[in-house]
C-alpha cells in the first residue's frame, strides 16, 4: 500500500488491547498515518508514537487514497478540530493524517469525551465525537440459495460493530455503531427504549438518575422486517 504523499510503501502497525485489534499504516518517510474510521476512533493516544511537528518531506498538492487512488479532500466538522489537518477518501476508504496530526486528533477526541463525562453531560450526538463508520460487505453469488434463517444469523452476528457505556455519576450514555443502516432499541432489564440515530449507523441513548448497581443491557436491530438481538453487556453505577 502506497503512502498518500507518494513517499513509498506504508508500514502496518498493530495494537491489541482487551481483545480489540487496532491496525493502521504509517509512512516511514513522511510519518503520515492512514486509517479507516473504526481504527481511528478506537486507537489510543498512548499507542501513537509522538513526533516533532516539522514535516520530514514536502506534502504534494493533492494526496491520493492508497486504496482507490482518488484524490483526498481536507475534512472538518464537529468531530474534527479546525487545527487538525485530516484528509478523507471520497469513497470512505479511510483518513490520512500528516505527521503529528493523528496524535493531535486523538488527544482532542479523548478530551471531548472526558469533558462530557466529567460534567455529566449527555453526548449531543455520538457523531460529534466519533468519525462515521462505513463498512461494505461483498456477498458471493454462491450464497444466494442459502436459507433465510442462516442469513439472519449472519446479520445478527455482524450488525453491531462497536458499543460502549460512558458512565458519569448516576447517568450513562450508551453509544453503538452498526455495520449497516438500521434502527436500534436498547433493553435494560424489563425496560426498552429506541435509540437516537445518525444516518442509521451511529446510535446513542442517555439515561439519568440511575441507582447504584450493575446493569445488564443488550440491543435489538430491525433487519428486513426481522428483529435480531446482540450479546448482553454490563455497566456499573457506583
Amino acid at each position: 500500500m502506497q503512502c498518500p504523499n507518494a513517499d513509498g510503501e506504508l508500514e502496518q502497525k498493530i495494537h491489541q488491547k482487551e481483545g480489540l485489534v487496532i491496525t493502521y499504516h504509517q509512512c516511514p518517510v513522511c510519518d503520515g498515518s492512514w486509517l479507516d474510521a473504526f481504527n481511528t476512533n478506537y486507537l489510543k493516544t498512548e499507542d501513537i508514537p509522538q513526533t516533532s511537528d516539522e514535516p520530514t518531506s514536502a506534502a504534494p498538492i493533492q494526496p491520493t487514497c492508497p486504496v482507490c487512488n482518488e484524490a483526498l479532500t481536507i475534512t472538518h466538522g464537529d468531530n474534527i478540530p479546525q487545527n487538525v489537518q485530516t484528509w478523507k477518501c471520497p469513497n470512505n476508504h479511510g483518513y490520512f493524517f500528516p505527521k503529528g496530526e493523528l496524535f493531535k486528533f486523538k488527544r482532542a477526541q479523548e478530551a471531548k469525551i472526558n469533558y462530557f463525562k466529567l460534567w455529566s453531560i449527555p453526548l449531543p450526538n455520538v457523531a460529534s465525537v466519533l468519525l462515521a463508520i462505513f463498512i461494505f460487505f461483498i456477498v458471493s453469488a454462491s450464497l444466494v440459495n442459502v436459507g433465510q434463517r442462516q442469513i439472519y444469523q449472519l446479520q445478527a452476528q455482524n450488525i453491531l460493530q462497536f458499543q460502549e457505556a460512558f458512565v458519569a455519576d448516576t447517568s450513562v450514555t450508551i453509544a453503538a455503531t452498526t455495520t449497516s443502516k438500521t434502527t436500534a432499541t436498547l433493553h435494560i432489564g424489563p425496560y426498552e427504549q429506541s435509540m437516537q440515530t445518525k444516518d442509521y449507523i451511529l446510535h446513542t441513548l442517555f439515561l439519568s438518575h440511575l441507582t447504584g448497581g450493575t446493569y445488564e443491557y443488550f440491543f435489538t436491530f430491525l433487519i428486513d422486517g426481522k428483529t435480531v438481538r446482540s450479546n448482553t453487556f454490563t455497566f456499573i453505577i457506583q
